[in-house]
This record gives C-alpha cells, sequence and structure tokens, in this order.
C-alpha cells in the first residue's frame, strides 16, 4: 500500500498523475485527511482521518501536508505503532530536513525529500528529489517515476533542497505576475483580459521551447529578438531603468532564505 497523509492540491495531483499513468490503481493507495469529502474522488482506496491508521500498513507514505503540520503528523503516526525503517517516507513540505523527520521518527528512518511545483496539477511539474543514504534504489526510482509522470523529476543532494525552492517551486509565482502584468499592459491597450491571458501564457510556451531547444542561452535569446533603436529595446531600456533583473534575483535569496527560517 502507499499511503498520503493530505490529499489537496499537491497531494491530488500527484495521486491522480500515479493512478492516470497505471502507476497504482485505487486500491492500492490508504489516503488519511481531515476532508471526509476525499473519500468520494477516490471510492476504491482505503480512507481515514487519523494518520496512525496507515502505520505498519503501508510502504510508501507521502507527507502532503503544510510544513507547520508534519510534527504533529509525524507523532500520530508513530503512536499508531510505527516500527522504525519500515516505512519510508516522502516529504513535499518547504523546509522541513530529513534530520527533522529523523529527530521524531528514528536515525534509521528512511526519507525522501522532494520539491514540487504546482504545475503539476497539469502534468508539466518540475520535481526535484533528495533521498536519505538508506532508502532503496528500487523504491526511490518508484517514487522517482510517480513525479516524472507528471512532468520532470531530478535528483539533488540535500543542501540544494532549500535554494532550489526559489529556482523551481516558488517561480510560477513569478510568471504568473509578470503574465499579470502584461495581461494588464495589454488590456490598457484595448484587449480583453482573456484575450491578454491567453496570449502571454502562448508566448511564454513559445519562449520556454526556445530556451530548451535552441542551445543559446536566455541572453543571447533575448538579444536576438533586440534591435537597436527597436520596439523590444525601448521596452528593455524601461526593464533596466527598474533594475528588473536584480529584483528577480533578489526575490529568489528573499524566497531561499525563508526556506531556511522554515527550515528545521
Amino acid at each position: 500500500m502507499i499511503g498520503f497523509i493530505g490529499a489537496g492540491n499537491m497531494g491530488g495531483a500527484i495521486i491522480s498523475a500515479m493512478i492516470s499513468n497505471g502507476l497504482v490503481s485505487e486500491k492500492e493507495l490508504y489516503i488519511c485527511d481531515r476532508d471526509t469529502g476525499k473519500k468520494e474522488i477516490y471510492p476504491e482506496a482505503s480512507f481515514t482521518t487519523s494518520p496512525g491508521d496507515l502505520a505498519g500498513k503501508c510502504e510508501i507514505v507521502f507527507l502532503a501536508v503544510k510544513p507547520n503540520q508534519i510534527e504533529d503528523v509525524l507523532k500520530e503516526f508513530k503512536a499508531g505503532g510505527y516500527e522504525s525503517g519500515k516505512t519510508v517516507f516522502v516529504t513535499i513540505a518547504a523546509g522541513i530536513s530529513i534530520s527533522f523527520i529523523r529527530n521524531i521518527m528514528g536515525e534509521n528512518c528512511p526519507v525522501i525529500r522532494v520539491m514540487p511545483n504546482t504545475p503539476v496539477m497539469v502534468g508539466k511539474g518540475v520535481s526535484a528529489l533528495s533521498p536519505s543514504e538508506n532508502v532503496p534504489c528500487d523504491v526511490f526510482e518508484r517514487v522517482k517515476s510517480f513525479f516524472s509522470a507528471s512532468g520532470t523529476a531530478f535528483t539533488l543532494t540535500e543542501d540544494k533542497m532549500n535554494s532550489v525552492i526559489s529556482l523551481t517551486s516558488s517561480s510560477p509565482a513569478y510568471l504568473f505576475l509578470l503574465a499579470d502584468a502584461m495581461s494588464e499592459g495589454a488590456y490598457r491597450q484595448g484587449f480583453s483580459r482573456e484575450e491578454a491571458a491567453f496570449l502571454s501564457a502562448a508566448v511564454f510556451a513559445g519562449a520556454a521551447e526556445m530556451i530548451m531547444k535552441s542551445g543559446k542561452t536566455p541572453m543571447e535569446l533575448a538579444d536576438m529578438v533586440t534591435s537597436p533603436g527597436g520596439t523590444t529595446r525601448a521596452a528593455r531600456d524601461v526593464f533596466e531603468k527598474y533594475d528588473f533583473k536584480n529584483a528577480v534575483i533578489e526575490a529568489m535569496l528573499a524566497c531561499t532564505k525563508r526556506a531556511e527560517e522554515l527550515g528545521r
């Protein structure tokens, strides 16, 4: 059995990707969520509202709850009859370290720390994974396949797991903010908000493809679009006036700093 403590937006997206890609069936899932309405979404899965009920029943347990809920959830799980080392925990909570979980569950507790992002909800996620040294290779590859089913999954050492949040996990918000600003700029020039949002998204998709396939750096691609004295140059002049690049860098550093503050 594979357990999920939390089946909200992120947990639910991972579950849906696993099921739709044939990696698990609902009958192989044991879901714990305070919202009993989730039982209607996964009618063939085992369901409970108590984390302790999953102890001893699941080889892999996903901790898909908020960082401030992790400690209580783990203590409830442990009280349910947990045997140290018998369960691989997969945590997707920002800032929660492997050592934090081991301090509660035991030093030989196998843990996979994962930092996904919200586009997993549409099968275009980016997820960084970092396993503890005692996670069996076959279990790690299986967990990695769950995240690959909803986008791109890659392995990192744990010392980079806080900083990767600023690059892959929080960063969709940066693009959403840029899309919002572009949409507002277009709206003021006569476009409907719907047209502007759609066209902004289409531009992002095309630009991302160019970064992935052109072999050029993002700055080289920006320079390709920019002619001296042209329209793009006029736009870039404004970005440079307001120090757009450094604003993004400072935002990323602030993101990482906050992850470290949350980290335990």
